[in-house]
């Protein structure tokens, strides 16, 4: 409805919502919206995790569990790639 609204030629979503990326993109397709929807690459603070207004609300504990599964998802991409 949004794009229905506004018009916009071209939308820019962070590619670190990649479902909502996907889906938007098909959607715009399905319902014949003159619309190009892009993906934007996603962005990392200096520690590594991504930025993002949900992350900011993360506690300290939080945002280290948080590392430690994307440093583990990390390490599993450099061994198996």
């Amino acid at each position: 409805k949004l794009f229905q609204l506004s018009t916009p030629h071209v939308a820019y979503f962070g590619e670190k919502d990649w479902q909502q990326l996907v889906l938007l993109r098909q959607l715009a397709r399905t319902f014949h919206l003159p619309v190009d929807v892009r993906g934007a690459p996603l962005v990392r603070d200096d520690d590594g995790l991504a930025m993002s207004s949900r992350n900011r609300y993360l506690q300290a504990t939080q945002r280290h569990d948080a590392l430690a599964l994307y440093r583990t998802i990390e390490g599993a991409q450099r061994i198996f790639a």
